[in-house]
């Protein structure tokens, strides 16, 4: 096993020069990190975080005192002096003169001393409202950091695949110039010759194919860690393969019930839709509140007869509002808020039902790759054991060229397989962490 690890490092490590020297390599942990750096998921999250924190100051100042000031100005028509008949006099009094200009100013402070529990019960919805911002928030970064190891091994994958397909189209490159050498000697056919040929250009073919995947990896790495498009960057080739062994499929599947953000998210929804129903049965009681103003006037109302001056007056009181028929308002809103959350906990229900589903589905692919890649690995042994048998066959032309090519060929192809086998499998094994709510960042 290790054996074969070095050997797939030093795949890598025999680029070209001229392509290392514009390279920009990074680690696996600096990948994850510029990926949360530069999510704009996250930042969208982390937006909606603040924005369920502002609603729960929100709720919560109506529970407090509310200070308001008011001030106005009024222009009135010319009207006639207040006159007052008196008996027994031929001239009516005057009692005062019209005020043409008005002046008001007002300072009102009240206090809601009982709504019917909907205050608290919105408050407590902004509090769980929060709670799943904050989940949300969470998942947006496992979800980042999952798509930023995804793009990494994939682009090593394409990087390998790459490699893989030059090494072959070199070799069969060889190899034609050698059977052309023995066909001048009698030692080849034309036959030979035509089939090398025909290797060479599937060889090449498949090395087109493997460079425009590389590419298209390289653009979505680099578009999740905020490079440019053209960036030229590579995975680090020192990146380890850690040997990680399956633990029992309950495991995770307990795990993932327990942890998922997506089951914690509809847990706090219940619960806020228990407070909606709260909040709804409100109306059925009565709103009650105090409240004292201070007025500063000129005139001001209250004095009679009205005098052209600035005076103060002030007044307090409590006020009751009570619904006592709406025509079923009330109870309309209260059967809404419990549909409300018989959907939730149904929600709630199949989430488990398919997370339980979605992990077994990644364990079993876990399995698979993991047999897989113990199969590459046997196929890797046998193949280079067939090609050092071959090799030494050729060397006393006891075989041809072309089986010698065809055993470099199968050597090339199960080394492929196993390296490709060995990247498929950390990637179900991340797919399978991310399935279960295990943080990947």
């Amino acid at each position: 096993m290790k054996r074969l690890l070095v050997i797939l490092a030093a795949m890598l490590a025999v680029l070209p020069a001229e392509l290392l020297s514009q390279s920009r390599r990074i680690g696996i942990d600096e990948c994850v990190k510029l990926s949360l750096q530069n999510s704009d998921e996250i930042r969208i999250s982390r937006s909606k975080v603040r924005e369920s924190e502002s609603k729960i100051t929100e709720v919560s100042s109506q529970m407090l005192p509310q200070l308001k000031f008011s001030a106005g100005y009024t222009r009135l028509s010319s009207v006639d002096p207040f006159l007052v008949t008196v008996p027994f006099s031929p001239v009516p009094v005057k009692i005062a003169d019209a005020v043409l200009n008005n002046y008001t100013l007002r300072l009102s402070a009240s206090q809601v001393v009982f709504s019917g529990f909907r205050l608290a019960s919105l408050k407590s919805i902004a509090e769980y409202g929060s709670r799943i911002s904050s989940v949300d928030y969470d998942e947006s970064k496992n979800n980042a950091a999952f798509e930023a190891l995804t793009a990494y091994w994939n682009l090593y994958k394409a990087m390998l695949g790459r490699q893989i397909a030059e090494q072959t189209v070199m070799q069969t490159e060889r190899r034609i110039t050698e059977t052309k050498n023995f066909l001048l000697s009698g030692l080849a056919t034309s036959t030979d010759l035509l089939r090398l040929e025909v290797q060479n250009s599937n060889a090449k073919l498949q090395l087109l194919e493997a460079e425009n995947a590389m590419s298209n990896a390289r653009i979505a790495l680099n578009r999740i860690i905020g490079y440019p498009a053209e960036s030229p960057t590579e995975p680090d080739t020192a990146s380890a393969f850690p040997e990680e062994t399956l633990s029992p499929e309950s495991y995770y599947v307990e795990y993932a019930i327990e942890n998922r953000n997506e089951l914690k998210s509809l847990k706090f929804a219940i619960e806020s839709s228990r407070e909606n129903i709260r909040a709804s049965k409100s109306l059925y009681y009565p709103y009650v509140s105090l409240f004292g103003n201070v007025y500063y006037a000129n005139p001001n109302q209250r004095i009679q007869p009205p005098v052209d001056k600035f005076n103060a007056t002030w007044d307090v009181g409590i006020g009751l509002t009570w619904d006592l028929w709406n025509w079923g308002f009330t109870s309309s809103l209260t059967e809404q808020a419990r549909q409300t959350e018989q959907q939730n906990i149904s929600r709630l229900d199949l989430a488990r039902k398919k997370i339980e589903q979605e992990v077994r589905q990644k364990y079993l692919n876990a399995e698979y790759q993991k047999k897989r890649m113990e199969t590459s690995e046997l196929s890797v042994r046998l193949a280079q054991q067939s090609y050092d048998e071959i090799l030494k066959k050729y060397d006393v032309q006891l075989s041809t060229s072309t089986e010698l090519a065809d055993a470099e060929t199968s050597l090339f192809i199960a080394r492929r397989n196993y390296a490709f086998a060995m990247i498929d499998l950390r990637l179900s094994l991340i797919a399978l962490k991310k399935s279960c709510g295990i943080i990947l960042y």
